[in-house]
């Protein structure tokens, strides 16, 4: 019996092909996305789950509070002894350790590579689950633990415990001996490193650092503390103003007489945050691993859900579409003895047969099309994960729900009708009512809002790649200077521009446009002020070609120009309140190290955009004062000879940079990488709104087939009398355009809501006009009339005579 189902079902698909192709790959694509989605969303969901002490693990957060109570700022690089005072004040406060990270040269050998790395104090394996392969933990002062990932790229074929790693830190080789191998960590911990190094070393290599562990008003490390296990953490968390009181005291009375508080509460506290809140918590950023927008997950979700629900209810009209056209053979099987039971059971059969040849379909595409779903979202997301997290079953039950609802109707209604009243044609079948219709409009108007936005997206990304950002960022090369001395290395490049005539302007820095910010606090009439500031030399106003709108530049004849003037953006003149600044004393603002005291200001530039247009430009201070050092030289070249210009600012390098390798990059390219997020998301966006268009589209395609079917004999008599192909193809077309139309004008202003709403997160952005609407409908209109226009125009073309014979 078994065999007589299979041997029926291959031959309804061997006389269907098209709708049995376009039936299991409508659903297999459904599948497809809703796996990979799966294992985004739970990627996203299992962060920090498998610490044994994940919920006694807490982050501890700085919080800066407005006068009215509102949150100002949050911060989470802390004061170093904040930790080990918690430790001792709290007896539920079991264990603390300091945390940083940043990026370092590794040697071995003749190899230089830069390595990002983590500082950390040896309690991090007390509180944290990090499981070692061989080893121990971090315990002196030159311990490294490595990965399994690194100890392999440096060891190859060898033992790396107990050998030596030359790491540059303080701008001096200084060796690691390797303690501990540990697995590889991985993605899904918001704590996680491939070198670790004992945060205590610091304090051995740089001044400062030794300096600050017991300084309550330095900034450098994360801070996490391990709670007894069943602590109350709201008791704890009530009693952090007088912790904060203990260690700043009369801290409000001293900001109300600087007039920086007016606040009847504190103006800062110290929050708990939990170790598992801290990958999904955008109002908290910063940390070793970037925060995610839950956002994201739930657009994703909602996108995976519905394109599954989209995709099962298409599989579902089909089959009932090619079901109807098999009345006849109802008939004859139960003619020559078949019983409703075997009919409804080979129904059945071959719907599951169909929706579960699609799970793998599905599988297969999901496997295919993951490594450029890791390149989208930024993940490194594993395929077999989804065998071993329930989602497999979730598909199974899925698919199988499908199967069976999609025989319901041929197995329960077609089985029952009798014989006679079949060869009759006495029975209606097919055709589009309420439901169907509604869930027509339903899947254009999902679709029409992702194609808004995934327009809306674009034009943003397009706009803030091309905005005129104040400056000349086209053919300027950025190079880092690695901890080398940045004054010397300027003057080599400087040296180099004036013999190399394909070099125009070279110039220092010691932040770039992407990378690092300094800000300065200073009273001025009473009132907080906390410009960016920068150091730069003469030459950075000419090399990025900012405009002066009053004042002068920078002169290096002039002594008084290092300590005492300074240039300031349009931005910082709104906000001190000045007309005319130029020639004015900066009262208050200060530069101990250097002896910088309220310097002049000699110009004003025009306001440029030296970070992301999603922030505002803010109020900036430029100086010559020498105390910070030079991290970055720009150097603008013609756009004639490139590579070798290249290898001449190459050549330089080598020739001063005792053993660091050449990096480089274009500043352009640096500013454009900013919206690599958004362009990830613009992307998805996109790709998904196309294949919820075409799932769609599927159903479109089986709601004409069925209007087809059931108006075949009104189809003909038109025909007879006198009815054109082309009016008959209206005629068919009409309803479900207009039922587009409709998903249409429902889309439009949920689509506008919701992109304002994701555009207002922009400090610039665009304004979305009518031609996006007009181009998202005209799309919409194009798509939806050429998938009806199949069942359409062969209707239209069919011989009447074939519809009436027997009548």
């Amino acid at each position: 019996m078994i065999r007589n189902y299979l041997l029926t079902t291959f031959r309804t698909i061997r006389r269907q092909p098209l709708f049995s192709f376009i039936n299991v790959m409508g659903l297999a694509i459904g599948l497809a996305c809703a796996a990979l989605i799966f294992l985004f969303v739970n990627d996203e969901w299992r962060f920090d789950q498998n610490h044994e002490k994940k919920n006694e693990i807490f982050r501890v957060v700085r919080f800066q509070y407005n006068p009215d109570g509102s949150v100002r700022d949050t911060d989470i690089s802390l004061p170093m002894p904040l930790g080990g005072a918690m430790v001792a004040d709290y007896p539920e406060v079991l264990n603390s350790v300091r945390l940083d990270n940043s990026s370092a040269y590794i040697r071995r050998g003749e190899a230089t590579i830069e390595e990002p790395i983590v500082l950390a104090d040896p309690s991090l394996f007390d509180i944290f689950t990090f499981p070692l392969l061989k080893g121990q933990a971090i315990q002196g002062l030159d311990d490294v633990v490595i990965s399994q990932t690194i100890a392999e790229k440096y060891f190859p074929g060898e033992e790396a415990l107990g050998k030596a790693l030359s790491i540059r830190l303080g701008g001096e080789w200084r060796e690691f001996i390797i303690r501990g191998i540990a697995e590889d960590i991985p993605s899904y911990h918001s704590v996680r490193f491939d070198i670790l190094i004992n945060y205590k070393k610091l304090s051995h290599i740089y001044t400062w650092v030794k300096e600050d562990e017991t300084n309550w008003y330095s900034a450098s490390p994360y801070t996490f503390i391990e709670l007894a296990e069943g602590a109350d953490i709201d008791k704890l968390q009530a009693v952090m103003p007088d912790f904060r009181r203990k260690y700043y005291p009369n801290e409000i009375e001293r900001l109300r007489e600087q007039g920086r508080w007016e606040g009847d509460g504190i103006p800062t506290n110290y929050y708990l945050q939990p170790l598992t809140d801290i990958h999904l918590n955008t109002e908290i950023s910063g940390g070793l691993v970037s925060t995610s927008d839950p956002m994201y997950t739930y657009i994703l979700s909602g996108i995976a859900l519905i394109l599954l629900l989209i995709a099962c209810i298409n599989f579902t009209t089909l089959a009932i579409g090619r079901s109807a056209r098999r009345a006849r053979e109802i008939g004859l099987r139960k003619v020559v003895g078949a019983n409703r039971f075997q009919l409804m059971f080979q129904f059945w059969a071959e719907s599951l047969f169909l929706t579960f040849l699609a799970l793998i379909i599905g599988l297969i595409l999901a496997e295919s099309f993951l490594p450029v779903f890791n390149q989208l979202s930024g993940k490194d997301l594993i395929f077999w994960d989804l065998f071993s997290l329930g989602g497999l079953g979730t598909l199974i039950l899925a698919t199988l729900i499908t199967g069976m609802l999609a025989g319901l109707y041929p197995a329960l209604v077609l089985s029952g009708f009798r014989p006679v009243e079949i060869f009759r044609q006495k029975i209606k079948i097919g055709g589009a009512n309420l439901f169907t219709r509604s869930l027509v409009v339903a899947q254009f108007t999902l679709s029409v809002i992702l194609v808004i936005g995934s327009i809306v997206m674009s034009d943003q990304i397009h706009f803030m790649k091309n905005k005129n950002l104040g400056y000349e960022a086209e053919q300027i090369v950025v190079v880092p200077t690695q901890s080398l001395d940045g004054d010397r290395l300027l003057d080599r490049y400087q040296d180099l521009g004036r013999s190399t005539p394909e070099i125009e302007m070279v110039a220092g820095s010691n932040v770039s446009f992407t990378q690092g910010r300094t800000r300065v606090g200073f009273l001025y009439e009473e009132k907080l002020y906390e410009p960016h500031y920068f150091r730069v030399d003469a030459n950075y106003v000419e090399t990025l070609g900012l405009n002066l709108v009053d004042g002068r530049n920078f002169n290096p004849q002039l002594a008084t120009d290092t300590l005492q003037a300074i240039l300031i953006n349009e931005s910082f003149a709104k906000t001190l309140g000045w007309e005319d600044p130029v020639g004015k004393p900066l009262t208050g603002f200060s530069r101990g190290r250097s002896g910088m005291e309220n310097p002049v200001i000699i110009g004003v530039v025009k306001d440029y955009h030296l970070q992301s247009l999603a922030l505002d430009i803010p109020p900036t201070v430029l100086s010559l004062e020498p105390s910070l050092s030079f991290r970055f030289i720009l150097l603008k070249i013609k756009t004639n000879r490139i590579s070798e210009t290249i290898a001449s600012i190459r050549q330089t390098w080598e020739e001063n940079q005792a053993g660091i390798p050449f990096v480089y990059s274009f500043l352009d390219e640096d500013m454009n990488s900013q919206y690599a997020a958004e362009e990830r998301w613009g992307k998805i966006v996109s790709y998904a709104s196309w294949l919820t268009i075409f799932v769609a589209c599927l159903g479109l395609f089986g709601l004409s087939a069925l209007s087809v079917v059931g108006r075949v004999k009104e189809i003909g008599i038109r025909k007879i009398l006198g009815a054109s192909v082309s009016q008959i193809t209206i005629l068919v077309s009409r309803e479900l355009s207009f039922l587009v139309l409709i998903a249409f004008v429902i889309a439009a202003p949920i689509a506008w809501y919701m992109m304002n709403e994701w555009l207002a997160e922009f400090a610039y952005r665009i304004q979305i006009g009518g031609m996006t609407f007009l181009l998202a409908g005209v799309m919409m209109m194009g798509i939806t009339i050429l998938t009806i226009s199949y069942n359409s125009i062969r209707a239209a073309r069919e011989n009447p005579v074939n519809a009436l014979r027997d009548e």
